[in-house]
């Protein structure tokens, strides 16, 4: 059980929903690698993620969130990240519409429970990573506790619920599943498909 703040969890909600809306309005990247932004924060002097593009005129072969050298399991790391794009989100914020109606589904992620294989990075032709993570833009809500580790939450845009959802199935562990609101929240505070 956690305990979720729903001033934070909403206003980082609805300030993912809208970067996330931009981002896919950007019509020079190709689908989902969209919601893979400027977002690429240094640890250790070092790039944490690595973009490996195709052939000229060609999609993208890969987008490898995490480099070799950062592990997204070590918490201080994670927290680090996830605390960067928040920040970078909220730097943007004057630049995004924050009044344009977000359909899509928030995804939770137990990654504390997760032993990563990588088939959800080949079966969703890199959506999620091999850590199996969605695209960083998608995150919003992040929860950790020592018993079982961390616990994301990601505002997965309408058109990638689909994908999702093959993802949810494949991931052996059942570390993935679509939120569901606790009957306390007002369900007007977000949008769902």
């Amino acid at each position: 059980m956690i305990t979720i703040n729903q001033v934070q969890f909403f206003a980082n909600l609805r300030l993912t929903q809208s970067y996330c809306q931009h981002q896919l309005e950007q019509k020079e990247k190709v689908e989902w690698t969209r919601l893979q932004s400027m977002i690429n924060p240094y640890y250790k002097d070092e790039e944490w993620f690595v973009y490996m593009p195709g052939l000229p005129n060609e999609r993208p072969i890969l987008w490898i969130e995490w480099a070799n050298k950062s592990d997204p399991y070590h918490h201080d790391s994670f927290v680090e990240l996830f605390r960067k794009q928040i920040e970078l989100k909220q730097s943007t914020s004057d630049a995004l519409n924050h009044d344009i109606a977000c359909l899509g589904r928030i995804l939770v992620v137990e990654y504390g429970e997760n032993i990563p294989d990588g088939a959800l990075q080949v079966e969703t032709e890199g959506f999620f990573d091999e850590w199996d993570l969605p695209p960083i833009d998608t995150w919003f809500y992040n929860d950790y506790s020592a018993e079982r580790g961390g616990i994301l939450f990601t505002w997965i845009p309408e058109e990638f619920i689909e994908l999702v959802s093959k993802a949810i199935d494949i991931q052996f562990l059942g570390i993935l599943h679509w939120f569901k609101s606790p009957p306390h929240w007002s369900s007007q505070r977000f949008q769902l498909a």
